[in-house]
């Protein structure tokens, strides 16, 4: 469990880290490479779409060719209605997270008229990107080395 105080160092240090990449110029890279990292996503998302689409109609089309052979007396008709099924829900998942994803481009979109760009959680790559060191020598004395 996390303690209260390991909370107030980590709001600090993100607090400062905002402040830090303002005063860098660096708010629209990092916005920038946000955005882009999104865009991504949403295009990947589109294009599993788009693909599970197609298997869905190929498995309709295979679905139909063997009732047909099977209505003129070619064997047994292997509807494979699971598979369909299966595919049907896989895609609607997508789809919901396509929303998401283009809901999240759309926001990205927004902020960028923002100035200030906000450090929303401290990750260990922002940590090894920015800080040099960090001295905490009381609840409230926090001293920041950063990396140059």
């Amino acid at each position: 469990m996390a303690r209260a105080e390991d909370f107030f160092l980590e709001e600090v240090l993100t607090l400062r880290l905002q402040e830090h990449i303002v005063e860098l110029g660096e708010s629209r890279r990092l916005l920038e490479a946000e955005k882009d990292a999104a865009r991504k996503k949403l295009d990947e998302l589109r294009t599993k779409c788009r693909e599970t689409e197609r298997a869905i109609a190929e498995n309709r089309e295979k679905r139909m060719q063997n009732y047909e052979r099977y209505v003129l007396g070619g064997g047994s008709f292997d509807a494979d209605a699971d598979k369909g099924k299966r595919l049907a829900e896989f895609l609607k998942e997508l789809k919901g997270q396509l929303r998401a994803a283009e809901d999240e481009v759309l926001r990205l979109e927004k902020e960028a008229g923002y100035e200030v760009f906000g450090v929303k959680k401290l990750t260990p790559e922002l940590m090894d990107e920015y800080f040099e060191e960090i001295v905490v020598r009381a609840e409230d004395d926090v001293e920041i080395a950063w990396k140059k």
